[in-house]
Formats: structure tokens, C-alpha cells, sequence
């Protein structure tokens, strides 16, 4: 009797330690409904009556700006997209603004946002100045994602890295907005 006891004690540690391991493996970074995995499209634009402010020796305040692309990995370790240059968009601008090239996005379990290859030129035309910002080939952390319905982005970085332009752009530009994802229209964080 007493081994019986053992044995349905062990199975008994051992189905909950299944369990607990069970839960924790494998669970998506992003889920849409809750618990499931999301894989689509994501699309963010400006939270209304904000704006976009680029500073990098141009200081450039923009009043429409998406950022969109496909959720290509989502993993227990981070999900990651593409975002094409046509899907980096900064309008309504102060000055001329434009993407010239695309990257890619990954955000960790805890939200964290790291942009990585993406070019971005601010030029004053006025003065003749162009400087050229990214996220560089390591990644630039951009700031944090929020679940919910909808989820939300809040862009706070200050350490866009130069990638051209002369002396009057600074060495590193920052990026502050707040967007507010459309699609889909739940987004959560798992």
C-alpha cells in the first residue's frame, strides 16, 4: 500500500510539473484574441490630435504618420515585422520628411520596441539641409507597446543613430509620438 501511494504521489508532482512547463513553452509574444497567436498585419497611425517630433539638428512636427507591416515571427521570445518604406509614412509635416529605406520591428514579451535598418531623411529646404536618421544595423530601441483594445505605441527614443548629413545634423535625433494600432483591432501581449 504504501508504494501505491508513492507512485500516485510522484504522478501526482509530476502531471503539475507537465502543467506549469506546458503553459509556459511556446506561448506567442503577440495574441489576437486573447491566447491566440497573431500572424496578420498590424497597422498603427497617430493617436488623434497628436504629432510626430523629429528632432535632429531639423526639428520636424508631423500630424499624420503609419507605421504597417506583417507580423513575419511570433514567438515566447519576441514577435518581429517588416515595415516596407511605403509603410513608414511621416505627412504633414514641418519639413520635407521621407523614408528611403524600410526595416524591421521586434518587440519583446514586456513590450519593448527595437527598430533596426530603417532610414528616415529630414531636410529644410530652405536651408539646404538633409540629415538621414535610422535605427542602424543593431537596433534602436523606439519604446513600448501596450496590449489592449486598441493597443497602443509610445515612441520615445533618443538615440536615432545618423546615418548622413552634415555638421548642423545632430549625432543622434530622437522620435516622440504616441500611435494607436487599427488593425487588428485587439492586440495583446502574452
Amino acid at each position: 500500500m504504501k508504494h501505491i501511494k508513492m507512485f500516485g504521489l510522484l504522478t501526482l508532482v509530476a502531471a503539475s510539473l507537465m502543467a506549469v512547463a506546458g503553459s509556459a513553452y511556446g506561448a506567442p509574444t503577440l495574441t489576437s484574441p486573447s491566447g491566440t497567436e497573431y500572424t496578420g498585419f498590424v497597422e498603427a497611425t497617430l493617436e488623434s490630435g497628436t504629432s510626430a517630433l523629429l528632432k535632429a539638428g531639423i526639428e520636424d512636427k508631423c500630424t499624420a504618420s503609419l507605421v504597417a507591416g506583417p507580423v513575419i515571427t511570433n514567438n515566447e521570445t519576441h514577435a518581429r515585422g517588416s515595415v516596407e518604406s511605403a509603410a513608414l509614412k511621416f505627412e504633414k509635416c514641418t519639413a520635407d520628411t521621407e523614408t528611403l529605406r524600410g526595416g524591421e520591428l521586434t518587440i519583446s514579451p514586456a513590450g519593448v520596441v527595437t527598430a533596426t535598418a530603417f532610414e528616415v531623411t529630414v531636410n529644410d529646404t530652405s536651408l539646404g539641409i538633409s540629415c538621414v536618421y535610422g535605427g542602424g544595423p543593431t537596433g534602436t530601441a523606439l519604446g513600448t507597446l501596450t496590449g489592449g483594445t486598441p493597443a497602443k505605441l509610445t515612441v520615445n527614443t533618443t538615440k536615432l543613430k545618423k546615418i548622413s548629413g552634415g555638421f548642423f545634423c545632430a549625432v543622434e535625433g530622437t522620435w516622440t509620438a504616441n500611435y494607436v494600432v487599427t488593425t487588428p483591432g485587439t492586440l495583446l501581449l502574452s
